[in-house]
């Protein structure tokens, strides 16, 4: 019942994000290593980005709520956001916030992303997680449809 009530964000986080009008998915070669998927919304400022993996014996999911600026070029966009994350494990898991920072680069339909997101852990206990061993990411991504 627990596992149940910690995946149910995650699903009200994706319905949400069904609006969109680009999709990408790709490889996120950080830690931890995850299947990355991007949703895009039609004005191209705001996007969802989610992610699952076998990380630490357990489950791995995110899912954030991004938005973009197009400071430097068109095709190289920072972001911030706010989002959700929790590892289920056996006999113990975890569920916290994610502020994610990043840039991302494309290529035609090929996005190339860097991102770095601390956490503030809500369950079992409060803390602000920082380690840099276990919150970045670097992947690729292959966009279906191109914004």
């Amino acid at each position: 019942m627990k596992k149940t009530i910690l995946i149910l964000p995650f699903l009200i986080f994706f319905a949400l994000a069904t609006d969109s009008s680009a999709a990408g998915i790709g490889i996120n070669f950080g830690q931890p290593h995850d299947i990355a998927l991007s949703l895009k919304s039609s004005n191209s400022k705001t996007s969802y980005d989610f992610a699952v993996s076998w990380a630490n014996s357990g489950l791995y999911l995110h899912a954030n709520y991004l938005l973009s600026t197009y400071i430097i070029s068109r095709t190289m966009p920072l972001y911030a956001g706010l989002g959700l994350r929790t590892n289920l494990r056996e006999g113990s898991s975890d569920f916290g916030l994610r502020i994610p920072l990043g840039m991302s680069m494309y290529f035609s339909k090929l996005e190339v992303f860097f991102e770095i997101a601390p956490s503030v852990m809500l369950l079992p206990s409060m803390s602000f997680f920082t380690d840099p061993s276990q919150s970045y990411g670097i992947g690729v991504r292959y966009h279906i449809s191109r914004f």
